[in-house]
């Protein structure tokens, strides 16, 4: 699929910012999802007004953070709009955050080894770790599947 020249231009001002700004800046400003979010915005924009908007609110973050760091209102704001972003693209166009269902699906299987085990009165140790390990396997297989059919941020 073809990328329009404002993906272009987002892309070449994240790699200046890169190469502008500190390391735990970066980490900070999650440019690296920032560009995962704005591949997506543009893959949509032509049929999601919210993703068009998307586009904007995007070109407003990277005007501010030559100037980091930012201040604390400053700062909320930007990671608010980050998290609405992650939040419409999950809820509307069914992707998912990297790594998301191996995080979720290992708590869902301590709870169930954890809840088996006390249920037979028995160690549960065991239980547990074969819950984790359950889980674990789980999210590793949607993470992996979401990854292949490209449906991550």
């Amino acid at each position: 699929m073809m990328q329009d020249a404002w993906y272009q231009n987002t892309l070449s001002q994240i790699s200046m910012l890169r190469k502008k700004l500190l390391p735990r800046d970066v980490k900070e400003y999650q440019l690296e999802k920032l560009e995962r979010i704005a591949m997506w915005a543009d893959r949509f924009a032509t049929n999601d007004p919210v993703c068009l908007g998307f586009k904007t609110n995007i070109d407003r973050m990277l005007a501010e953070l030559p100037g980091a760091p930012l201040s604390n209102t400053q700062n909320k704001t930007y990671i608010c709009m980050i998290g609405e972003m992650v939040s419409h693209l999950k809820k509307a166009h069914g992707l998912v955050n990297e790594g998301e269902n191996l995080g979720s699906w290992m708590v869902i299987g301590l709870m169930a080894g954890g809840a088996i085990g006390l249920a037979l009165g028995s160690n549960t140790a065991i239980p547990t770790g074969a819950g984790i390990a359950a889980g674990f396997a789980i999210g590793l297989f949607l993470d992996l599947r979401a990854r292949k059919q490209g449906k991550t941020i």
